[in-house]
């Protein structure tokens, strides 16, 4: 996922990658340093992945930032505890 970070650095859509960054680090007990690069490095314009959905698929509104979005995705899939600190 650096790798693919790297390659896509000055390029359109990095969040998406970041956020896959930010979910291996976790796994890797790392969190904190994928957080920090990812911190250093997203697009603060982009308004990709902000929008919420419930278990059946339905837009239930958005996110402020990607900061919340990407927070919110590492607990729903459980990178991260419910209180959103690393497991």
């Amino acid at each position: 996922m650096f790798k693919a970070f790297q390659e896509r650095r000055n390029q359109g859509e990095r969040n998406g990658v970041l956020a896959g960054y930010v979910a291996q680090k976790a796994l890797l007990g790392e969190f904190q340093q994928g957080w920090d690069l990812m911190l250093a490095n997203y697009d603060r314009t982009s308004d990709w992945g902000l929008t919420r959905y419930n278990s059946e698929g339905r837009e239930t509104g958005r996110y402020p930032n990607f900061l919340a979005a990407l927070k919110a995705l590492l607990i729903q899939r459980g990178y991260l505890k419910a209180q959103g600190q690393p497991r």
